[in-house]
């Protein structure tokens, strides 16, 4: 069964059809009454507080709320939840504990390297770590001065102005 709350995204025809054919039991509830949906708003709810939180503390601009997202959401599935005996959902759903070793507090400062165009040229530049890119294992980083957001690999964090990895 499924609850939603008549958002355009949950009243299309093609996600009528999967309903219906997987066997799904849709179940709509009157605007505005986001109570009505339990669970799933309580999570929406500690998700974008912690978006908020994630863009406060880091000073980064409201734009890259969807990385915060992301972040957040990989966060949340990697903690232990009491419903689960203390298990994290990931544990849960895979039988193994998650590996968060990789894991940088969002919008942390890195340095870059880069290929030097000369002997005297900086060989690393400094941007803003907002995320995992799991689809190549590199690291998400934010460029202010360009508003723009690369893949890259090698990276030093830096936090409190001291290099923790």
């Amino acid at each position: 069964m499924v609850h939603s709350d008549r958002g355009g995204e949950f009243l299309s025809k093609d996600f009528t059809n999967f309903l219906e054919k997987e066997g799904i039991v849709r179940r709509l509830i009157v605007h505005n009454t986001p109570e009505h949906n339990g669970m799933a708003e309580c999570v929406h709810r500690t998700i974008f507080n912690t978006v908020r939180t994630l863009l406060a503390e880091s000073s980064l601009p409201p734009f890259l709320w969807g990385e915060a997202h992301n972040h957040a959401v990989y966060v949340y599935n990697h903690s232990p939840r009491s419903f689960l005996q203390f298990k994290t959902p990931f544990e849960a759903r895979y039988g193994v504990r998650p590996n968060c070793t990789f894991l940088r507090p969002w919008g942390t400062c890195v340095l870059v390297k880069m290929d030097a165009t000369s002997k005297l040229a900086a060989r690393a530049i400094e941007g803003r770590y907002v995320g995992y890119d799991f689809m190549s294992n590199g690291v998400r980083v934010y460029w202010p001065e360009r508003h723009s957001i690369t893949v890259e690999r090698t990276v030093i964090y830096l936090t409190n102005d001291i290099i923790v990895g």
